[in-house]
């Protein structure tokens, strides 16, 4: 099998630290497929958390409104205060169907969907949060630009 691309030369290896350090960290694999934007639990989950290896496929519009409300709960640094900001979301969420569906504790973040992820729940460790939200956002944009 041959690698028909050339090779690919970094004319300026500063600018490729650079981004790397710029990207937040994250740990939740976030993948695109058939139109559909699919989040896997993480390593670092599953191994410091005991998280369960769960997966769901969110449609571009919940995968936008479940970063959207990931982006807010991150400006309050109290878990009652960003416990509040998701109860409040999915109370109007709670319209749509299927419905994004978040969860928050001291060490991390559950989120899914609702009825239709039959209890699946995407766990992720807050450090890597942000790092999260930028994969949802750019997966669902990306899919919403190929229509």
């Amino acid at each position: 099998m041959s690698n028909d691309f050339p090779p690919y030369e970094l004319t300026n290896p500063s600018a490729a630290h650079e981004v790397q350090e710029a990207a937040p960290p994250s740990d939740a694999p976030v993948s695109v497929y058939s139109g559909l934007v699919f989040a896997t639990t993480g390593q670092m989950a599953c191994y410091e958390l005991n998280a369960p290896l769960d997966q769901v496929a969110l449609t571009p519009a919940v995968a936008l409104r479940i970063a959207a409300v990931l982006r807010e709960t991150l400006q309050y640094g109290d878990l009652r205060e960003r416990d509040h900001a998701v109860q409040v979301w999915s109370a109007s969420e709670a319209a749509a169907m299927p419905h994004g569906r978040v969860l928050v504790s001291e060490s991390c973040i559950q989120f899914g969907i609702e009825p239709l992820g039959a209890g699946a729940l995407v766990t992720v460790q807050w450090a890597y949060v942000p790092g999260l939200i930028l994969a949802l956002e750019n997966a669902a944009n990306w899919l919403i630009s190929q229509r």
